[in-house]
């Protein structure tokens, strides 16, 4: 029997994120950073695989990482399954802590 796994995807602006000090604290010391997004009524903790500079301005941040809990699950409302993870692909300015994300499910 061969079954196939739908892949959960949404994206959307970040409304509220951490300064650059935390984002380096995240990528050295496996801290966890929390992001306001657009279109979740709770923050979602993430923590950051890569942590890639998007220009010379050491401002600007392309961030690879994974949430850790339910909160997607939660806040769109379908159930876990066992080893789902939601994998996190940002965009994000540090110093206007605004920028653009998607998340999908592996």
């Amino acid at each position: 029997m061969v079954t196939t796994t739908q892949i959960l995807k949404k994206e959307g602006n970040i409304l509220e994120g951490p300064g650059k000090w935390d984002l380096a604290s995240a990528i050295m010391d496996g801290k966890e950073v929390v992001f306001t997004l657009e279109g979740f009524l709770n923050r979602v903790i993430v923590c950051i695989d890569t942590l890639q500079r998007e220009d010379g301005s050491s401002q600007s941040w392309n961030i690879l990482g994974w949430v850790p809990d339910s909160t997607v699950h939660k806040e769109l409302g379908i159930p876990r399954t066992p080893y789902q993870t939601w994998r996190v692909d940002f965009y994000y300015h540090s110093g206007r802590r605004k920028g653009y994300y998607e998340i999908a499910t592996e």
